[in-house]
């Protein structure tokens, strides 16, 4: 007997008190408590596909156990209310749920699991309520294969036919089933081993309207109800709508959704006149609106279910990579969400711009992350690299043989962009569905392991402060203000020139402008205006009397305040940066030199201007006409740099934030740099030797060129580990 029980004990079993995890401060950062002891935020995590999502088959399970072996504490998995919601009037099927979580826990006994929840409608669901559908404004939904092999989400980007994000019913059921879920799955044994839920919908789980890239939902009766709402609340009276929209066609009763020729025309080029098209520009607000109800109704339902402390996370604030189509990405309510009780952590994919990833990328994250810590919350990237096509140039793992070292100077760079900053990762693993993990291989776990070791130590005690001297803000209300197309050409604009701008060789930090009056402003010798084109008069007085101060040096780029939230007018930019300005008529297309380098924009420049300030240094002119499009003018408390053309181009950003007196860490493109108090981060592909410049006067120098990945001591200069040799 005592042989047997001996034997019973001995076995690896569940996790006997159930575990808990909830966001606190520790040293001023936000910091993961598994249990209330810090616990480093690095995840593996089993996806969603066909071939490598349940975590009991053979490969999913070996890989499970890999992770383990070098150290991995925390794991996600997905599940669909498609997977465990099977008809009317039917409980959940928790067994699977349990399944799933155990097949986590016997690879991996101890560990913390965090469940990636699918809460779209089922397929039953959808038929048995047509008209809770979505519709699109530009055809009719297409009829996609359901079922297997076709994974759930396949289609989501095309005219699917998917359940309304506006549909009451849909929030209400599905969020019965999440309260029956949590309930539920909370009092098993494996249940005592969850400690998040991370709510997902829309395209992909990122909370994007279906169809968003290509297509124009949502016009449902959903949708109509729900603007309809939204327009009550906004407006109260007929009147006051009318007034905004410029027109008796519509009252709070009436008011439709805007059709296809109404959102892809703009009355003044680039830009929305608010004047004319207020109808659009609610709309949109509306759409992303009702998608941050959703989020937070979710969210706050199974915070509210669990019964004890419970983690909660979502996709969401992308600022990067939004195709040009962030006006309806439904991440437009990124202050509403970074400051929801309900929601613990945000978390995206590294852009999917075309070089951000691939080597020599700088892995460029989705939001702004220091918004993200502003507010008391965690970030996590999720490395997939990636969910692209094959043979991208070491973009992804399984274009590779395993032993191939051409991809881990990539893998590095995205294992320690999030360490150092203090934020958290998830390694997202497609392998499985292609008959092998993508980081089963020993010199990939090898890597896990030693970054585990590393970053685990200190997580509780480290100073994850950024050491940048420029600060680059994003608006994301801007999008309402302006152009909401996808085109061919529009990716090589925005998302282009955050790509390059992260290249330049200045350590950057990323926020949103309604964070600024949160910022401790004095370490930042520049700021950078992405994509200020909406400036309301409130933040016109935030950034004059806290942003234009202390010999700063502000950049704005293209339209900068060109709409106040009313009119459009050259005065908005005028009256904000200070530097006077007039119309041009040299034509859209344009090209224009500053220094040695010369700039094509890659799409028309619609209005186009020039600076027409006596006390301006001109800084870079049109090619044909020798026009200013750049001047520099210099005040009592900042210096302002006002570029009439968008900026892009990583010569022409080295040049620009030295010119404030920004430290230029390295002078070469090839690469990304991440700076904190203790590390730096050097990612590069160079056809030459490079040198990095430290503040403090140390040189690096790699001599070798090739493909890099070095994590350095900022005090010193020195790598933190052994060199590996990734060249090929």
């Amino acid at each position: 007997m005592k042989t047997w029980l001996l034997l019973l004990f001995s076995i690896p079993c569940f996790a006997q008190k159930p575990q808990t995890a909830s966001v606190g401060l520790q040293n001023g950062h936000p910091t993961l408590l598994l249990n209330g002891k810090p616990e480093l935020p690095f995840m593996y995590a089993l996806t969603h596909v066909t071939g490598g999502r349940w975590s009991w088959e053979e490969l999913p399970a070996h890989n499970l156990r890999q992770m383990a072996s070098v150290g991995v504490r925390l794991y996600q998995v997905d599940l669909w209310l498609e997977d465990i919601w099977k008809s009317p009037g039917a409980a959940l099927d928790i067994q699977l749920v349990q399944r799933q979580v155990g097949g986590v826990l016997a690879a991996c006994p101890g560990a913390a699991v965090v469940v990636r929840l699918h809460v779209n409608a089922p397929v039953w669901w959808r038929k048995g309520h047509p008209e809770e559908s979505v519709l699109y404004a530009d055809g009719p939904a297409a009829d996609l294969p359901v079922g297997l092999p076709f994974n759930h989400e396949d289609g989501d980007i095309f005219r699917c036919d998917r359940t309304s994000l506006a549909s009451e019913r849909w929030r209400k059921e599905a969020g019965e089933k999440v309260r029956e879920f949590c309930r539920r799955l909370s009092k098993t044994r494996e249940g005592k081993s969850v400690i998040g839920l991370h709510l997902a919908g829309g395209v992909y789980g990122e909370w994007h309207p279906w169809g968003f890239i290509w297509n124009e939902p949502d016009i449902s009766e959903p949708m109509t109800r729900a603007f309809r709402l939204w327009l009550k609340n906004k407006y109260r009276t007929d009147e006051n709508l009318q007034k905004a929209w410029g027109s008796t066609r519509h009252n709070l009763a009436t008011a439709t959704v805007p059709d296809t020729l109404e959102r892809r025309c703009c009355a003044s080029g680039f830009f929305r006149d608010p004047a004319k098209e207020q109808r659009v520009i609610d709309f949109y607000q509306c759409h992303n609106s009702v998608i941050a109800d959703d989020i937070e109704y979710f969210c706050k339902t199974a915070k509210q279910s669990w019964g004890r402390p419970l983690l909660t996370g979502v996709f969401y604030a992308y600022s990067q990579f939004g195709l040009c189509r962030q006006a309806l990405n439904g991440h437009g309510e990124a202050e509403r969400i970074l400051n929801s009780p309900w929601v613990d952590y945000l978390a995206g994919p590294p852009s999917y711009y075309d070089g951000s990833r691939k080597a020599g990328g700088s892995g460029l994250q989705r939001a702004p992350v220091q918004s993200v810590l502003l507010h008391g919350k965690l970030w996590f990237d999720e490395i997939d690299n990636g969910y692209l096509q094959d043979k991208r140039e070491f973009d992804f793992v399984r274009s590779l043989p395993l032993g191939d070292t051409a991809y881990l100077p990539i893998f590095q760079r995205s294992l320690w962009l999030p360490m150092i900053q203090g934020s958290g990762l998830w390694l997202y693993d497609f392998g499985p569905q292609r008959s092998a993990g993508w980081w089963d291989g020993p010199m990939y776990l090898k890597e896990i392991r030693r970054t585990i070791e590393l970053f685990r130590k200190q997580y509780a005690s480290a100073d994850f402060r950024s050491a940048a001297d420029a600060l680059v803000v994003w608006d994301a209300e801007s999008f309402y203000a302006v152009r909401n197309v996808n085109t061919p050409d529009c990716d090589k604009g925005l998302d282009a020139a955050a790509e390059e701008l992260q290249r330049c060789g200045v350590a950057l930090d990323h926020v949103y402008l309604f964070d600024l009056d949160r910022m401790d402003l004095t370490p930042y010798k520049a700021v950078v205006f992405m994509n200020a084109w909406k400036i309301t008069a409130e933040h016109r007085r935030m950034l004059r009397e806290k942003v234009a101060q202390g010999g700063r040096t502000l950049i704005w780029n293209y339209g900068a305040g060109f709409s106040d939230g009313s009119n459009i007018s050259i005065s908005g930019v005028e009256s904000l940066t200070g530097v006077v300005l007039k119309g041009s008529n040299q034509g859209k297309r344009i090209h224009w030199i500053l220094g040695a380098d010369t700039v094509a924009n890659h799409e028309p420049v619609d209005p186009l201007f020039e600076i027409n300030d006596p006390n301006a240094t001109g800084l870079a002119r049109l090619v044909r006409s020798g026009e200013t499009v750049i001047g520099k003018k210099q005040f009592s408390t900042h210096t302002a740099i006002v570029a009439t053309v968008p900026l892009h181009d990583s010569g022409v950003f080295r040049a620009l934030l030295r010119s404030a007196g920004c430290h230029v860490w390295s002078e070469q493109e090839g690469g990304g740099i991440q700076v904190s108090q203790n590390y730096v981060l050097v990612h590069s592909k160079m056809e030459a030797a490079q040198t990095l410049r430290f503040k403090n006067g140390i040189e690096w120098n790699e001599s070798e060129a090739g493909i890099g990945a070095w994590l350095l001591k900022a005090g010193t200069g020195k790598e933190v580990w052994e060199e590996i040799s990734t060249k090929r």
